[in-house]
């Protein structure tokens, strides 16, 4: 089960990617998939918040007890400042997950 806490901002973070360069919008989806799968192979629950930098989310797994196993952020680079550093660099705005 996933929880989005803001629609707004999740559709208009998936709006950009849709209009965005194929690279961009590649690292939308490849960060959601990411997050599913370990969702589902942990059997938890993803919660997913509206982060300060545009686009970007902070997020949630919890268990079934409702403690949180894991949180961070995924996080839009090279669009905005972002307060997050990367170690490779940044061609073309992309999401990254950081934990």
């Amino acid at each position: 089960m996933n929880k989005i806490e803001n629609k707004e901002h999740f559709i208009e973070a998936l709006n950009f990617a849709r209009k965005s360069e194929p690279q961009t919008r590649k690292s939308f989806l490849h960060c959601l998939r990411i997050l599913n799968r370990m969702k589902r192979n942990a059997n938890e629950v993803l919660e997913i918040y509206a982060d300060f930098v545009k686009h970007s989310f902070i997020f949630v797994l919890k268990n079934k007890d409702g403690k949180c196993s894991l949180h961070g952020g995924m996080i839009l680079h090279g669009y905005e400042e972002t307060l997050s550093v990367t170690l490779s660099p940044i061609n073309h705005p992309q999401w990254r997950i950081h934990t």
